[in-house]
């Protein structure tokens, strides 16, 4: 039975399975640039509502990503057993309305509120997304769409950057020549013009994409006990795959949040320099990354090699980590950003492997689940903890504020080893449910 069908229902065409992942893409793109817009706005935002550096990381940090884990599972559950397209619509709205709101908020607790409800929309995107995606394709060709899913995610983090540095621009560019009659500050403005696009995006989902049909007749429904049995039963396959590479994440995520910070605190380079050069790199490196990286892996594992994923994020790693801990030690901001360029393909491209494997080796009605997991571990572990804990290195190791590269190097030297360990580990448990997975010819 092929993907998208059920008994007596007739397959989507190719053209139309690509349009969705166009679209789902584009969404994921927003997502991002709403979610990692602020670590490009954090000297404006601190210099009008006197915002200190652990609140910040709590903004970009632990207080979106506790909120997106807490909903995941419950949403990825719905996902998996009701209309997945409603939910991401629902999910579109909410959280773009409140991106656009953060730009009126007077102080850290609307700030802090706002943020929350980001997060509670943008949980919903992702499981949804990837569960009609494997409805609509084979499981032998789920690797390119799900990567370029998940790679358009690497797009928008560079792009929050890069289009903040062009919205600043344009915005300071307008108010300078008195085209813009508006008391908010350029960062406010920048916040409402990165929220509201993304309700069109979410009009067009809800008008011209179908809930697909599930990959087989009547599936028995998988409960989230039944998906954490399987995970144990499956030994490291899913907690060390998982598990390392939600850990390998706490750098990259420090360094989309604080690197450029580092960049205007260290070198006096202003917030549009910064989104331009830093941006420039994440947005080159991140997405070849995310692209190469899984597509190595999927020739291995074609030609049997059932540990390719664990194996490729084990290389990623220790080849990425030493220069994330050598970039902030840069002399000067254009070494500093040259540095950065090969960690962020490495780091930032190996979490497109955590969902490829997924996609590879879970149940067909716990897929969504099982993304979601990853997702509750990457985000509470990555983006929670890997801002937070960067400014407390730089504020217990050394001087605080001024301090913030030295923070990003301690990370790198902290998260790299022990993610490495862990991702070891999950190489033959991997392998073996990879190879059990083929075996029971799931769609």
């Amino acid at each position: 039975m092929t993907a998208g069908t059920e008994a007596g229902g007739a397959a989507p065409s190719r053209g139309y399975g690509w349009y969705v992942v166009g679209l789902v893409c584009a969404l994921y793109v927003l997502s991002y640039l709403d979610r990692l817009i602020l670590g490009l706005l954090v000297q404006p935002i601190q210099a009008e509502i006197s915002v200190t550096d652990t609140q910040m990381s709590l903004l970009f940090g632990m207080a979106f990503a506790g909120v997106f884990a807490i909903a995941g599972l419950p949403l990825a559950r719905i996902a998996d057993t009701r209309n997945r397209k409603g939910l991401i619509v629902i999910g579109v709205v909410i959280w773009c309305v409140l991106t656009a709101a953060s730009g009126f908020a007077r102080d850290f607790p609307t700030l802090l509120a706002c943020r929350i409800g980001v997060a509670a929309g943008e949980a919903a995107l992702l499981p949804a997304a990837l569960s009609i995606i494997s409805d609509l394709f084979p499981r032998q060709r789920r690797s390119l769409p799900v990567s370029m899913v998940m790679t358009s995610g690497m797009v928008g983090a560079s792009a929050s950057f890069l289009i903040g540095a062009v919205i600043i621009d344009l915005i300071v560019g307008l108010m300078a020549a008195g085209h813009l009659a508006t008391t908010l500050a350029p960062w406010r403005l920048t916040l409402i013009a990165v929220g509201l696009p993304g309700l069109l995006l979410g009009l067009l989902f809800a008008a011209t994409v179908k809930e697909p049909p599930r990959t087989a007749a009547k599936p028995e429904e998988v409960s989230l006990k039944q998906s954490w049995r399987h995970m144990v039963d499956s030994g490291w396959a899913y907690f060390g795959m998982l598990g390392g590479i939600a850990l390998l994440t706490l750098i990259p995520f420090s360094l989309s949040a604080w690197f450029p910070t580092f960049l205007i605190r260290q070198y006096g380079l202003t917030a549009q320099e910064a989104g331009y050069s830093f941006g420039g790199v994440f947005a080159l490196c991140a997405v070849s990354g995310s692209l190469i990286l899984p597509w190595i892996a999927d020739r291995l594992a074609k030609r049997g090699r059932g540990d390719a994923l664990p194996s490729m994020a084990v290389l990623a790693l220790v080849l990425g980590a030493p220069f994330a801990f050598f970039a902030p030690l840069a002399a000067d901001a254009q070494t500093a950003v040259l540095l950065v360029a090969p960690a962020v393909f490495f780091l930032a491209g190996a979490p497109t492997l955590a969902t490829v494997a997924v996609h590879m080796i879970a149940p067909s009605r716990a897929r969504a689940q099982m993304q979601s997991i990853y997702l509750m571990l990457a985000n509470i572990i990555g983006l929670g903890m890997g801002p937070t804990i960067t400014v407390f290195l730089s504020e217990w190791l050394f001087d605080g504020p001024s301090d913030i590269g030295l923070g990003l190097t301690a990370m790198a030297a902290l998260a790299g080893p022990v993610a490495l360990v862990v991702l070891f580990l999950a190489r033959k448990d991997f392998a073996r449910r990879f190879h059990e997975s083929a075996q029971e010819g799931q769609a």
